[in-house]
């Protein structure tokens, strides 16, 4: 089935671009910039805490060039980011040289019915919340985000709201047993974003499969512990809009890690979000997200759980934001007592 649905896909594509005459693309030029100053205190479940202040800061800069004749367009994307956070400071002593990081790169060839993309292309949830998610340093949980940038053919059917895309990865190298032997991952996933009066529906499902390639850097046959490795994630979100300036949201992940062999590793994540514009201005939300994590062993006392809660204000000047967040992120081992992490968020973005 996606292999008759790729097939076409290609053919349609390739007609299309025979079709396009020389034409001059229009180029536009994005991106967003923000900081904060963040207060952050750890309790361990055993020993000494400790307390730090930190500025913190992001860039991206997204360039996109689209060129239209007749009812097709033909368009690329590059976007930029900067690193953030102190641990990005160990790569070259000081965060303003950290070194950018590629976030996408991908050609689109679209009409009125459906967007085809190849390269490295978002694909992810996150969550349907307003409000929230200005600074890195006190957000909520991420949804539908276990691969969220990575090399993949994507079509996506506007009148539909469904997205479909295949990934191939064959340059990977497996360090975890000691080999260093290629394997490859095909990875296949699904898409719906819908909205149904006041309610907004996201469903994603992801799926990607490991093996072996046999004497690439190897001289043997010998199985690494990726090869039949299977990763698969399943993420349900909705949001209720109770008036035009309240919202509440829930969301429900499970990310599942198995090996060719044994109990598979599994994560389940649960959400609740509740959200209000207190005017064109201002507005707040409050969300609670936990984590429960199952190993995979008969050994209980290795399972955790990560309760964690989110507290944003926002207030829009212009074109900008002013923010001040509060995270508190409670951490759990079977059988231990519970180790804490607290920030507090004041800052800033624009976006551009």
């Amino acid at each position: 089935m996606l292999k008759k649905l790729l097939t076409g896909c290609l053919t349609i594509a390739a007609a299309a671009a025979l079709a396009l005459p020389a034409m001059a693309a229009d180029v536009t030029v994005g991106g967003r910039a923000h900081s904060s100053l963040v207060s952050t205190s750890y309790s361990p479940n055993v020993g000494d805490g400790y307390s730090y202040l930190d500025i913190e800061s992001e860039g991206r800069i997204d360039v996109k060039a689209k060129a239209t004749a007749g009812d097709f367009s033909f368009s690329g994307r590059m976007e930029i980011r900067s690193n953030y956070g102190s641990e990005h400071k160990a790569i070259t002593g000081s965060e303003y040289k950290a070194s950018p990081v590629i976030l996408q790169k991908y050609f689109t060839l679209e009409n009125d019915a459906f967007a085809l993309s190849m390269g490295t292309k978002w694909f992810g949830l996150a969550y349907l919340t307003p409000f929230v998610g200005l600074s890195d340093a006190v957000d909520r949980k991420c949804y539908g985000c276990t691969d969220l940038r990575n090399d993949r053919i994507s079509l996506m059917l506007k009148e539909v709201g469904l997205e479909v895309v295949l990934g191939m990865d064959s340059e990977n190298l497996d360090s975890a047993d000691g080999t260093g032997d290629a394997y490859t991952g095909t990875q296949v996933g699904l898409q719906y974003n819908g909205a149904f009066g006041p309610v907004k529906v996201g469903l994603q499902y992801l799926s990607t499969s490991y093996s072996m390639i046999e004497y690439k850097n190897s001289t043997s046959k010998t199985s690494t512990k990726q090869d039949g490795k299977t990763d698969t994630e399943l993420t349900i979100m909705g949001q209720y809009a109770i008036s035009d300036a309240m919202f509440v949201e829930l969301d429900y992940d499970s990310i599942s890690n198995a090996p060719k062999s044994g109990d598979a590793n599994i994560t389940t994540i649960m959400g609740l979000a509740f959200s209000m514009a207190l005017s064109e201005a201002q507005g707040f939300t409050f969300s609670y997200d936990m984590v429960a994590n199952d190993n995979g062993t008969s050994v209980s006392t290795d399972d955790t759980t990560v309760n964690k809660m989110v507290l944003y204000f926002t207030q829009s000047i212009g074109g900008g934001t002013l923010f001040a967040g509060y995270m508190s992120d409670a951490a759990a081992t079977d059988g231990e007592a519970t180790s804490t992490t607290t920030a507090i968020a004041l800052g800033g973005r624009m976006d551009f």
